[in-house]
């Protein structure tokens, strides 16, 4: 697997959003400070986050500094060098058996990989290790549900919770009808409190499900890579044709890639 690193196109995404909400603000003359009210934001911002929290089982709400990390970083994965190991392993077993490959077992740091190359070598039936190994990826995809189930959630209520934040202005306006000036902060306090609502929920935790969700897609095809490799290599197929299988699962740029370097060396 490659090294996670941050990925700075998160920050320049969210930047354009909240960015070209304030220059959108300044250019219609208003003050910023007039969007500033902390009632809006407990409404319509905390409320929902609260809300998610109760959606979801806690131990993936404790989790969330580590999705945050997950999410403002990128995994770099050479799918090459992938191919070319489980290749190399199905070269080795053709030639010494797959016995042969115990001892590059503690070499390979990717866990899923690790426990699908001892299950053959330990002699595993393959359709047990195809049902054990699908059910890690059950699991693993399981759990990202859950992760990302929590900012559906968040995004979700924002918008419905914005409202209420908006009926809560509007009763304050309503309550000081014979005040002209609490009933221009009363209605102010609704919109915002539903303009905060929207622009989160809409601008940064929903895309933020969706970033979650690509992801995890993501490990789903690595993985899908790395059990058809090794399932390749239990049934002894050519090296060549191990390449072709796992090949398949790339677009074809990206396999195109592949061959070259193949080619190049």
């Amino acid at each position: 697997m490659g090294e996670r690193k941050f990925d700075i196109y998160i920050i320049i995404g969210l930047s354009i959003s909240i960015v070209s909400m304030f220059i959108a603000i300044l250019l219609h003359g208003v003050p910023l400070t007039t969007y500033a009210d902390l009632a809006a934001f407990l409404i319509a911002v905390v409320s929902p986050f609260g809300a998610a929290i109760v959606s979801v089982p806690f131990e993936y709400v404790k989790n969330l500094p580590n999705i945050l990390r997950i999410l403002f970083s990128t995994e770099d994965i050479d799918y090459a060098e992938l191919i070319e190991t489980l290749v190399t392993f199905a070269e080795k077993s053709r030639r010494e058996g797959l016995l042969s490959l115990e001892n590059d077992i503690q070499d390979i740091k990717e866990p899923f990989l690790r426990k699908a190359i001892q299950l053959i070598v330990d002699g595993t039936d393959p359709e047990m290790v195809k049902r054990i190994m699908i059910t890690e990826m059950e699991q693993m995809e399981l759990r990202h549900l859950f992760n990302k189930k929590f900012f559906d959630e968040w995004g979700y209520y924002g918008p419905a919770l914005g409202m209420a934040g908006a009926l809560v202005g509007l009763i304050a306006a309503l309550s000081h009808a014979e005040d002209r000036a609490a009933v221009t902060h009363g209605v102010a306090i609704a919109f915002i409190a539903t303009l905060y609502a929207v622009f989160i929920s809409n601008a940064i935790v929903l895309p933020m499900a969706t970033r979650l969700d690509l992801k995890n897609q993501k490990d789903v095809l690595i993985k899908t890579i790395m059990l058809e490799g090794v399932l390749s290599i239990q049934a002894g197929d050519n090296p060549t044709l191990t390449r072709e299988k796992l090949t398949a699962f790339l677009p074809p740029k990206l396999r195109e890639q592949i061959l070259s370097k193949k080619e190049g060396g």
